[in-house]
């Protein structure tokens, strides 16, 4: 609501599973506001060591700004009033964190960690507990490599999943929307990905 542009910095997906080596690509250097009123950049403050950003989610809820990053370094997250300034992120979850999805009509925030999928019950909550759902379907832990989420625009309780196995082939997408059952949406011929780890790096 503050008509600000975030930019995250970092290319996370291209450092491999532990997402402790760079590979390929630079590193980041946190997150950053544009302010196209000005065309002014900023550095988010309590960020400059954040070297690799892979997702941004927010909710606009009772004029507070429920804003989350996901990073390789851990989940963190702000809760801004209007007008108030940013202070320092609140870390949620230690860890890397590939992906982070808010289903608004739940009031909740979904995220990955390797092969494990996490629930925040309460977005707006000011602790923002969390719990492993990994559970709910066979498709995650175990064998999966990389979860990758998408909140529907068209009804904001459906919550869609697009597993990657660890030998680098689409496991599956998956849809809920009750987070306690999942349904598998693709045939068995769905073979979008290659192998040698190829679902890592494409699961996007």
């Amino acid at each position: 609501n503050d008509n600000m542009i975030y930019i995250a910095t970092g290319e996370g997906m291209a450092v491999g599973e532990n997402a402790n080596s760079s590979l390929i690509v630079p590193d980041g250097r946190g997150l950053f506001r544009f302010n196209p009123a000005n065309n002014s950049f900023e550095l988010v403050s309590g960020t400059q060591t954040w070297k690799h950003i892979n997702r941004l989610a927010f909710l606009y809820r009772n004029n507070t700004l429920h804003f989350y990053a996901a990073t390789n370094q851990g989940l963190y997250r702000w809760a801004v009033s209007n007008g108030a300034a940013w202070g320092t992120p609140t870390q949620v979850f230690a860890g890397p964190v590939q992906d982070i999805e808010i289903v608004s009509g739940d009031n909740m925030a979904f995220f990955t960690s390797g092969s494990h999928l996490y629930k925040i019950s309460n977005v707006t909550s000011g602790n923002a507990s969390y719990s492993d759902i990994s559970s709910s379907c066979p498709a995650f832990g175990g064998d999966a490599l990389r979860i990758e989420l998408a909140a529907a625009k068209s009804d904001k309780t459906y919550l869609y999943a697009m597993v990657a196995k660890k030998d680098g082939l689409l496991e599956g997408v998956y849809l809920t929307h009750n987070q306690q059952q999942w349904t598998k949406l693709t045939p068995p011929t769905t073979t979008p990905f290659t192998a040698d780890n190829n679902g890592w790096h494409n699961n996007t």
